[in-house]
């Protein structure tokens, strides 16, 4: 029986700065993984029993301008990734059976002419893509894409205006209906319905949070009935009800979960039976099991495991059985207890070479 508690599996030892989150796309068994300090895509081959990743050849594709984050289609096929420096989306086609990468053409689209994209959400039919531009301005971008090549079109307008403050994590429902932008600095949530045939949005409603300040990510669960976001000042977690029909949230209650220093962010088990979050100011995961019925998160024991420094993105494999944190020094690897699909593997050590060109796994 699965528990959701996590082990570590993997600690990573070497020092890769500006990573961001790990993609795993539909097969399961190959990743990505934006790295900004280097201005590279890194790609690999991923071991479903063990959680490691090996580095495949070559190692990565360059990406210039601080590529942040990765997304990839739902059918496999295509990878995107923005980069917050040179404000553009890079798009490649996947080789399903290889998982190498290979630009389109052209191999870049631009996003705005100011610094600040960041975020990365696709539509589940794959016809839509979603940015967040922030700092000077605060928009979602909209795309609409070819499902047979993988190129965006940006539409028109190309931009939605979200007003002031800084927009930083979005999210969208599972039936594609609509979308939701959490503005940190605002302490709002804007949510936008989606025009599932153009992939237009409209600005529907917004909920100002009043508990708590500096909201830092949103989550929807898979049945979509429940939503999840998390609140740095405050350090919790809060819980809402997601009306289906209108995308309209309201709080459970309780309202949300105690959290620990700084939660960052958040994510959801495929089938909604746990939910993880980072804590970049205590080096910590927190963990909690989640009732499909009622939406309540309940912390499992031990509420937190340690990472590595200052740990952001999560990323979980498609079976649920490993659970990637980006840190400052690099990828660590948790595995569920048990894995789904193979024994608890030994402890082990990930050595990234400079380029992270290979790896060493010591047991």
């Amino acid at each position: 029986m699965t528990t959701w508690a996590l082990t570590p599996a993997t600690p990573l030892t070497a020092t890769v700065p500006f990573l961001g989150g790990v993609c795993i796309p539909q097969g399961n068994l190959f990743a990505y993984l934006s790295d900004g300090g280097n201005n590279n895509t890194f790609q690999y081959q991923r071991n479903i029993g063990t959680g490691i990743l090996t580095a495949l050849s070559p190692a990565s594709v360059a990406n210039p301008g601080g590529p942040v984050e990765t997304i990839a289609s739902p059918d496999g096929g295509f990878i995107y990734v923005i980069s917050g420096g040179n404000n553009n989306i890079a798009q490649y086609s996947r080789n399903v059976t290889t998982g190498l990468l290979t630009p389109l053409s052209p191999a870049t689209i631009v996003t705005n002419t100011t610094f600040g994209s960041t975020g990365l959400v696709m539509s589940p039919d794959g016809t839509s893509l979603y940015t967040l531009q922030s700092f000077s301005s605060s928009n979602i971008l909209q795309y609409s894409r070819n499902i047979s090549t993988g190129l965006l079109t940006a539409l028109s307008p190309a931009t939605v205006s979200l007003g002031s403050g800084y927009v930083n994590a979005l999210a969208i429902s599972p039936d594609g209906l609509f979308v939701y932008v959490v503005n940190y600095g605002g302490r709002i949530i804007t949510i936008l319905s989606r025009n599932t045939s153009t992939g237009a949005l409209t600005i529907a409603s917004s909920m100002t949070i009043s508990t708590g300040n500096l909201p830092t990510d949103i989550i929807i669960s898979p049945d979509g009935a429940y939503a999840y976001t998390p609140v740095a000042t405050s350090n919790l977690v809060l819980q809402h009800r997601r009306d289906i029909g209108t995308g309209g949230l309201t709080l459970l209650s309780p309202q949300y979960v105690n959290n620990i220093d700084v939660p960052g962010k958040i994510t959801i088990t495929t089938d909604g039976g746990a939910a993880y979050v980072s804590n970049t100011n205590s080096d910590s995961v927190s963990q909690y099991t989640r009732s499909n019925s009622t939406g309540l998160l309940t912390p499992l024991s031990p509420t937190t495991l340690t990472t590595n420094a200052s740990p952001t993105f999560l990323s979980l494999s498609l079976d649920n059985a490993y659970l990637y944190v980006t840190t400052s020094a690099g990828i660590d690897i948790f595995y569920t207890n048990p894995p789904p699909l193979a024994p608890a593997p030994a402890p082990a050590t990930l050595f990234w070479t400079a380029f992270i060109s290979a790896f060493e796994t010591d047991y």
